[in-house]
């Protein structure tokens, strides 16, 4: 362990490298930072108590990229997906949108209240689930989004001033196929 303590704290450690980006966060060179306050649109959970959650209130802004995080057995995935997502299916599932202008007669699971899920037209979930035979076949593959990230990767300044690409970021770069491991993996001897 390299630190400890509260988010402030950590910023004021010169040793820790998450100190060091929480003192001065990395810019981005093609888009200035969209803010996020109290008028932001966003969903509010309330008193969240599945599984590991104790009373948890949290505040989801709505149009941003937002990631939980924490340690294993936090609650993460109870609250992301057995509270927020199943709770917003079934509020979006009301058969008329006037329905969504009043208060929710559905019974909420795992939390006391949801409030902003009116700004919200539908939910979709999209987890790493293989949808065909091999593991890279996820439908975060289908849709394009490692080629995202790998373009990300590419404009960094230290892939730039190495000559990295896009194609740099593949899974499977640098290695020759196989015969018999049908590009599903890498095989190594030992001597």
């Amino acid at each position: 362990m390299v630190a400890q303590g509260t988010a402030a704290e950590l910023a004021l450690s010169g040793t820790s490298a998450t100190g060091r980006c929480l003192a001065a966060p990395l810019r981005h060179s093609r888009s200035r930072r969209r803010s996020i306050n109290g008028e932001t649109p966003a969903i509010e959970i309330s008193g969240a108590t599945l599984h590991n959650l104790r009373k948890v209130d949290a505040r989801i802004p709505l149009g941003r990229l937002t990631v939980v995080t924490g340690v294993s057995g936090s609650g993460k995935s109870s609250l992301a997906r057995d509270v927020l997502l199943r709770n917003l299916k079934r509020l979006l599932a009301r058969p008329h949108r006037s329905d969504r202008t009043r208060k929710p007669e559905t019974i909420l699971d795992g939390c006391d209240a949801i409030a902003g899920w009116q700004n919200v037209s539908r939910v979709l979930e999209v987890d790493q689930t293989p949808i065909g035979k091999t593991p890279r076949s996820c439908p975060a593959t289908y849709i394009g989004f490692w080629d995202s990230i790998r373009r990300l990767y590419a404009d960094t300044t230290e892939a730039r001033m190495r000559g990295f690409t896009a194609s740099r970021f593949l899974l499977q770069y640098g290695r020759r196929p196989l015969r018999g491991l049908r590009g599903t993996g890498n095989a190594s001897a030992s001597r």
